[in-house]
C-alpha cells in the first residue's frame, strides 16, 4: 500500500472513531451508560488503529493495552488510564461477563460513562494530533463531550482545511 493510501485509510479510521465518540456522548446523555462506555472504548481503539494505519500496520486486536504498546511514539498519556477502557469491550455488552445477577444496565453508571468518554476523548485528541503531523486529514476533534451530545451529526465529519501546526502536533513525553 502506498503512503498516500495509508494516509487515506488512516483518515477513515479516525472518522469512524469520531462517530463512536459522538455515539458515546449521545448515549450517555440518554442514560444508556453501558453502551456509552462501549462506544468510548471503540472510539479510542479506532483512533489507535488510525495512527497505526498511517504507519502501514493494522493490528487484529481490540485491546487498548496492546494497541497503546504498539504506537510508534512515546508517552503523552497515562497508560493506566487508557487501559481502563478495555473492561468495557465485552462486559458493557454481555451480561454473562458480569457477576451473577448483575445486568449491564445496572452495572455501569453515569460516572463510568463520563470517565470512559473523558479518557477516550483525551487519547483520541492526542492520537489525532500525531496523525495530523504525519499528514493524515483527521476530522475536527476537540469537541467537549457535552457539546458532542447536542451537535448536528454532520458537524463531526468536518475536515480541517489547513495544514497541521507541526510545533503544536509534536507529542511531549
Amino acid at each position: 500500500m502506498s503512503l498516500s493510501d495509508q494516509l487515506k485509510e488512516s483518515a477513515r479510521w479516525f472518522d469512524a472513531a469520531c462517530d463512536d465518540m459522538s455515539a458515546a456522548c449521545i448515549l450517555a446523555e440518554r442514560g444508556m451508560h453501558a453502551t456509552a462506555c462501549f462506544h468510548a472504548q471503540q472510539s479510542l481503539e479506532k483512533a489507535f488503529k488510525g495512527l497505526l494505519m498511517a504507519h502501514g500496520t493494522l493490528p487484529k486486536t481490540h485491546s487498548i493495552e496492546e494497541l497503546s504498546g504498539m504506537v510508534p511514539v512515546e508517552g503523552g498519556w497515562d497508560e493506566r488510564e487508557v487501559i481502563k477502557l478495555d473492561r468495557f469491550y465485552i462486559a458493557a455488552r454481555y451480561p454473562d461477563a458480569l457477576p451473577s445477577g448483575s445486568t449491564v444496565r445496572k452495572h455501569f453508571t453515569k460516572k463510568d460513562a463520563q470517565e470512559a468518554i473523558t479518557i477516550a476523548q483525551g487519547g483520541m485528541d492526542l492520537l489525532m494530533r500525531w496523525a495530523a503531523s504525519l499528514g493524515v486529514r483527521v476530522p475536527d476533534s476537540g469537541i467537549p463531550a457535552a457539546q458532542a451530545a447536542a451537535m448536528d451529526p454532520g458537524q463531526s465529519h468536518e475536515m480541517r482545511d489547513k495544514e497541521p501546526d507541526r510545533e503544536d502536533s509534536t507529542p511531549s513525553s
